[in-house]
């Protein structure tokens, strides 16, 4: 439980009940900032992406996380922005062959996003990835929708195919982003 609290002292820094997504924080980086606030241009053109397979508008940078509280971040920018401005962050935690301590993080993260948004209705739902692989990924997701974005949180239960063909291993997240990221993405996933 200690490192959950440590977590939102980390992740919200703004008051208890915020309704703007830009004041969240995940490891000090907030929506609208520049990346090359925390990572130097270098890193992070050497750094991994992942495009989406219908678009080229968002792509994801994977940078290694600086603390221990995330193994890794994925951070959505636009493709050709020179000013890196950042429109989705997710601090990742892998649980390589331990699915069932993930869903243990993501039901304790819940518990405290409930507290944070005591008049948000919070949406539970599965996204199976039918076009990565054998079609067998899935998501365990929940939202905590705003005005101008969402929190989400969730574990990603990756195929044994997709783990071996790809390298991905299952994780949890936890994401913060933008309604016009979201909006595309709802456009554009896999």
């Amino acid at each position: 439980m200690k490192i959950i609290i440590t977590l939102f002292v980390l992740l919200f820094s703004s008051s208890v009940f915020a309704n703007d997504i830009s004041d969240f924080e995940i490891d000090g980086m907030s929506i609208g900032d520049s990346l090359l606030k925390y990572f130097s241009e270098k890193k992070i053109n050497n750094a991994k992406k992942t495009n989406y397979p219908t678009s080229t508008k968002f792509i994801d940078v994977w940078l290694n996380s600086k603390t221990e509280l995330y193994d890794e971040f994925s951070i959505t920018i636009k493709e050709n922005d020179k000013n890196y401005i950042i429109y989705s962050i997710s601090g990742v935690i892998n649980f390589i062959n331990n699915f069932d301590k993930c869903l243990e993080f993501k039901k304790n993260v819940i518990s405290e996003l409930i507290i944070l948004f005591p008049n948000v209705k919070q949406l539970d739902y599965e996204y199976i990835y039918e076009k990565v692989d054998d079609g067998k990924s899935i998501a365990y997701i929940t939202d905590f929708d705003l005005a101008n974005g969402s929190v989400r949180v969730y574990c990603q239960d990756f195929s044994k195919i997709t783990e071996n063909k790809r390298g991905w291993f299952d994780d949890g997240r936890v994401e913060v982003s933008t309604k016009e990221f979201l909006d595309w993405l709802g456009d554009h996933s896999y």
